[in-house]
């Protein structure tokens, strides 16, 4: 048995303050995602001209739905590349105490974009059920109510996908070569 395994993460030290820090950055960083997701339309809105004003113009709307578009797959497509990074580096530094992000890059050999996909539809998926309970707590109604609920499991399921995607990826990378012995910190 390696000796990293044997040794729990939560009985502190270096390893266990890397694994903290990591994994606070990975939360702030989806939530501050999800902060500023929400106040891009109402910035595009407000920054249009009056003549290509969605009320005042027709093709306005279709011009305001692709700049909304169009600035979400900027913001959040490197933002979901940073995340995938970190999920890896989170196994990686329970495991080895090293973050190892430049190695884990350098020796996974499958795609990455389906942790990618299933990191996006569990940061989404969290956000419409952020957005949902409280409209349940305040609006109590069956359809508010499973929708909340609706939400909370499907966050759940793909919390465990992604999850068990990264451990594979780490497992993967293992397998390719050593990870922990010149991952940088």
């Amino acid at each position: 048995m390696d000796d990293a395994l044997a040794k729990p993460i939560w009985s502190g030290g270096a390893a266990g303050l890397k694994y903290l820090a990591l994994f606070v950055l990975l939360v702030v960083t989806v939530i501050q995602l999800l902060s500023v997701t929400g106040n891009i339309p109402i910035l595009i809105y407000f920054s249009m001209p009056n003549s290509l004003s969605p009320v005042r113009n027709p093709t306005g709307e279709a011009l305001f739905f692709a700049l909304v578009i169009a600035a979400l797959l900027v913001l959040w497509i490197p933002v979901m590349v940073l995340c995938r990074a970190m999920a890896l580096s989170l196994v990686n530094v329970a495991v080895s105490g090293q973050y190892g992000l430049r190695t884990l890059r350098e020796k996974i050999r499958f795609g990455r974009w389906p942790l990618l996909v299933a990191l996006f539809f569990l940061i989404a998926s969290a956000g419409a059920t952020a957005a949902a309970i409280p409209r349940a707590q305040y609006h109590l109604s069956v359809s508010s109510v499973a929708f909340s609920a609706g939400g909370i499991v499907v966050c759940v399921a793909l919390l465990v996908v992604v999850v068990a995607m990264s451990a594979v990826a780490y497992r993967e990378s293992r397998v390719n070569g050593s990870v922990g012995a010149s991952g940088a910190n």
